[in-house]
């Protein structure tokens, strides 16, 4: 059985920790569109222009970010964010994603990965206090529910449904709440279609920012005390800790060709994103059920941005504020680009969130 600690010594243990953050690159980044997508090494670079996944993220962070970014700050970037997203959106509810650096948008609207980020962006401001125009995220969940529904992509439907219980936390809403239902049902029958025993997952490999699925499972139960939401979480989360675990260091699966059911998991290249997602499932997690190792488990992931990890080198820079941008079999991508520091700013945040178990 899992260990518990009470809910008091499970909150000391969740916020006792301190963690470096230097927010010299992520201020680099930013500029007066939104956040630059890429960094050879150091140095932000525009020919990749800007990305709805990137400026969504950031968006996240400024509305999370209160113990360590000022609220003037904050409130300055959620506005430019806020406009970047705005130009990015299209009427019927779908996002592009790629802005050059002239303005000009690179591809057509979509149902993609983006629209699910955007979304959870878009209820993070809302309920964060920071917004001046609080219907602004109500709008956008609205109007992107129904391509959340159909969309067949799976971490969009993870991340709308983590924007529409973040909103649903604060705000009542017949249609977010019932659309909640549907999402998390959906999420649901894919892992029951897929599961088995020695593979507890929702699809038939492992990618990339995995851990958000399991983690949208769990907001779900956040609001709604579904405990087939939680069980499911907890069995995936504890599938991909197995699968993330090599010699007793947190190593997320390789994006050379991934994990998939029946073959062999790659090792390298191993991405932040996926660190961070680990991290904030795991917090998430343990602020609901005060279950210890959900909080060994966040540290682990944690400790891959500071060295420890297959080839003991830190991605994470206090010097610079920057994070590289992966593990490779040659050390490191020296590249740090947006999605890189924001995973682990957002990481490093995640401490800081509302303590509630649900025991």
């Amino acid at each position: 059985m899992a260990e518990h600690t009470g809910s008091s010594g499970a909150e000391r243990l969740l916020r006792r920790r301190t963690f470096p953050v230097n927010l010299d690159h992520f201020r680099r980044l930013n500029d007066e569109v939104g956040v630059i997508q890429y960094a050879p090494y150091s140095k932000p670079d525009l020919t990749w222009g800007y990305t709805t996944d990137d400026v969504a993220r950031a968006l996240v962070l400024v509305s999370r970010a209160s113990a360590i970014i000022e609220e003037s700050e904050r409130r300055t970037l959620a506005r430019r964010y806020v406009a970047f997203l705005e130009r990015m959106r299209a009427p019927d509810g779908r996002w592009s994603n790629q802005m050059n650096r002239d303005g000009s948008i690179a591809d057509p609207p979509s149902d993609k990965d983006h629209l699910g980020r955007a979304a959870w962006a878009a209820a993070c401001y809302a309920s964060s206090g920071l917004s001046d125009e609080p219907e602004w995220g109500r709008k956008i969940l609205e109007t992107g529910l129904q391509w959340a529904l159909n969309t067949t992509s799976p971490r969009a439907k993870a991340y709308f449904l983590l924007g529409a219980t973040e909103f649903l936390k604060s705000q009542p809403n017949t249609m977010l709440r019932e659309g909640s239902a549907k999402l998390a049902r959906q999420i649901l029958g894919w892992y029951r279609s897929v599961s088995r025993p020695g593979w507890r997952w929702f699809e038939d490999i492992l990618t990339y920012d995995n851990a958000r699925l399991p983690e949208s499972l769990a907001a779900y139960h956040e609001i709604g005390g579904n405990s087939t939401c939680l069980m499911v979480a907890s069995e995936s989360v504890a599938f991909l800790m197995g699968a993330q675990t090599v010699e007793g260091m947190f190593a997320p699966v390789g994006n050379k060709s991934w994990y998939r059911l029946g073959g062999h998991r790659a090792l390298y290249d191993q991405q932040p994103v996926d660190a961070g997602a680990t991290v904030e499932t795991c917090n998430r997690l343990y602020r609901v059920t005060a279950e210890r190792r959900y909080a060994e488990w966040s540290s682990l992931a944690l400790s891959w941005y500071y060295g420890n990890n297959l080839k003991g080198r830190a991605l994470y820079d206090e010097k610079t504020g920057g994070c590289y941008d992966g593990l490779t079999q040659d050390e490191v991508n020296l590249n740090q680009g947006a999605e890189s520091i924001l995973s682990y700013l957002l990481a490093v945040t995640s401490f800081n969130e509302p303590f509630s178990p649900q025991l």
